[in-house]
């Protein structure tokens, strides 16, 4: 038997499947200079089993060049990672959990342990940074709009709901891998509102496998059929769910259509009372926000982040983890002028992280705020400007009758962009 380990077990252990079928053998896989997610698969559910995808022409040249311990272009987004100090990549995160599920890496072909299962686009909201592709809500809106803004073309033919053309054939072939599957992340669209999402995890009960459940959730719902999800979580050894969420009050409801903000702030205390009952009886469980950091929002995250602290929402079971927008392009915040970096730093410079209990959680704020303003102070090159900042606002706002200036009339946001609204 061989005792030769790969650079990333990922290729062997792990099952990345997006709504049309492709197959990566993880959710950061890119190639070079395209946005996570669009480099080529493994192979395709829809025409593919995973036994062919797993051996596939593709498959073999990455395990190959893995073995071989060769960092590949598709692995960017790790490398760029463990260039940073202090910072931990998905391969390191993969490598430590499961490399010690296959034991000859040179003979087996893959059992498949970490999945990523995003089945569909099935969701109830379109948040403005979104796309047709990731939120069937938005179909509708794309299908206005005169231009796509760097969204992929949509046709007529296409359906607003984008799935597996045969689930029941991909969850048999699915089957044999319960024996090995050690933790599911569940994302979309919006999980908690997929049947499919409520098959596997009922399945995993039923075989008393009693994995790490991890999320990527707007937190709409938390109860199904009148069943509270408490109910279906509790069976598990660990849950760690990531609650998206932009804003709140007008802002967060504006950036996330659907986000009702006394609904999801509801569900968020009753999300944290569970959570500390799991803490208590000796699980792991935690709560991850979320914040998608754009154009939208930058200025908003001191409002925002005052509100969570008032709230108690940031505690030792409970972050703000931070995910800067770089796409849709017109949506990125380095648009914003050398002032507006100024001006957030002034604002973050003052701020009083003390009021913070917590010495971990209130690490992490810091490290959030810096983060967004590492990313604010270097400047797009993109040929985009704030002009299509305004024609994007505007177009929406004008299919979903919304009213950008009415919104952000408080925000400090407003002395950068008004002009093109005055033009």
């Amino acid at each position: 038997m061989s005792s030769k380990k790969p650079y990333c077990v990922a290729p062997w252990t792990s099952l990345y499947v997006d709504p049309k079928g492709v197959v990566l053998p993880c959710c950061v896989w890119q190639d070079k200079g395209q946005h996570v997610g669009r480099a080529k698969g493994f192979g395709n559910l829809n025409s593919q089993s995973l036994q062919q995808i797993y051996t596939s022409k593709e498959a073999t040249r990455v395990k190959k060049l893995m073995l071989e311990n060769k960092e590949i272009p598709e692995c960017s987004h790790c490398i760029g990672q463990e260039s940073k100090t202090a910072s931990h990549s998905y391969r390191e995160y993969i490598n430590s959990k499961f490399s010690d599920v296959i034991q000859d890496y040179e003979k087996e072909d893959f059992k498949l342990s970490l999945w990523d299962v995003r089945i569909s686009n099935f969701c109830n909201f379109k948040c403005r940074g979104c796309t047709h592709l990731l939120s069937s809500a938005w179909y509708e809106d794309a299908l206005t709009l005169e231009s796509t803004f760097g969204q992929g073309v949509i046709r007529s033919s296409e359906k607003a709901l984008i799935t597996l053309d045969d689930k029941d054939n991909f969850f048999k072939d699915l089957e044999p891998h319960f024996n090995y599957v050690e933790e599911v992340y569940f994302a979309g669209g919006e999980p908690l509102i997929m049947p499919e999402h409520y098959e596997i995890i009922n399945k995993l009960i039923e075989k008393n496998k009693k994995v790490k459940l991890r999320y990527n959730t707007n937190l709409s719902i938390l109860d199904r059929k009148n069943k509270p999800l408490e109910e279906y979580w509790e069976f598990f050894d660990l849950v760690d769910i990531g609650v998206s969420i932009d804003g709140v009050n007008g802002i967060g409801e504006y950036i996330r259509k659907g986000f009702d903000h006394n609904k999801v702030i509801k569900n968020i205390r009753r999300l944290q009372s569970f959570i500390k009952k799991e803490r208590e009886n000796g699980k792991e469980s935690c709560i991850k926000y979320t914040v998608t950091i754009s154009i939208l929002n930058i200025f908003h995250l001191f409002d925002f982040v005052d509100f969570f602290i008032e709230n108690k929402f940031l505690n030792n079971y409970s972050i703000l983890q931070p995910n800067t927008l770089y796409w849709p392009d017109e949506l990125n915040m380095q648009l914003l002028p050398q002032e507006a970096t100024k001006e957030f730093k002034e604002k973050l410079n003052s701020f009083k992280f003390e009021r913070i209990p917590d010495k971990h959680a209130r690490m992490m704020t810091q490290q959030f705020f810096n983060e967004a303003y590492e990313h604010l102070k270097n400047k797009s090159s993109s040929s985009v400007d704030l002009q299509g900042f305004y024609e994007r606002t505007k177009r929406l706002d004008e299919i979903r009758n919304e009213k950008f200036l009415e919104v952000y009339k408080d925000s400090a946001l407003l002395k950068y962009v008004k002009q093109y609204w005055d033009n």
